[in-house]
């Protein structure tokens, strides 16, 4: 008998159907203080593509998918010549709170890329450097030895991303070296030591 119950229990949670999930973003212009954009096409795999307002905003509805899946956003300008600053960051994971603005994408045009790339990669990267020393440094400010370790993993994590930096905003991500866009994607996440982990052999070798 118990068995068969455990039988229906596993049916009845297949059938469930999955808790629909919303993905809000916003498009700005060639950096994250720059101005709204509005008119830009914004789609995913799932869910009905939509134009931003006056604001740059956006809302993607994913009726089949849940928090916690990822999704891969499109961005398409009215002007074909602008292309998505930060793309590495097209990869989003879905929130579990719909109401909070997830996506923070910036458009500028081809050409200017070079410029507006690195700045919003090393802008964003070096925040999630000293957010991370600042919090683990205060738990071992008795401990010389430790805290100086620690410097030198921000001062190593610092060099990461103005090189990584510099490196994703010349190529394509597509193609930009893979532990680099690992180890910047994991910079933006906060995830220092984990991008550190991904990038150290080849910015040990620019010290060198």
């Amino acid at each position: 008998m118990q068995r068969f119950a455990a039988i229906f229990m596993l049916l009845l949670a297949a059938a469930a159907p999955v808790r629909a999930s919303n993905l809000r973003g916003v498009i700005l212009l060639n950096e994250l203080r720059g101005p709204p954009v509005a008119g830009v096409r914004v789609s995913a795999a799932g869910a009905d593509a939509q134009v931003t307002d006056d604001k740059g905003q956006f809302l993607l509805e994913f009726p089949q998918r849940a928090f916690g899946d990822t999704v891969q956003v499109v961005v398409e300008h009215p002007d074909k010549d602008y292309v998505v600053v930060n793309d590495i960051q097209l990869d989003v994971r879905l929130p579990s709170d719909e109401e909070a603005l997830t996506a923070t994408l910036v458009v500028c045009k081809q050409k200017e890329r070079w410029a507006y790339g690195p700045r919003f990669y090393r802008r964003k990267s070096t925040e999630a450097v000293e957010v991370s020393f600042h919090i683990r440094s205060d738990g071992i400010k008795a401990d010389p030895a430790a805290l100086s370790k620690l410097r030198k993993d921000r001062d190593l994590a610092r060099l990461v991303v103005s090189v990584g930096a510099h490196d994703l905003a010349e190529v394509d991500t597509k193609s930009a070296l893979g532990t680099y866009k690992t180890a910047m994607r994991l910079f933006l996440l906060g995830q220092v030591e984990e991008a550190l982990a991904q990038s150290t052999v080849r910015a040990s070798s620019i010290i060198e």
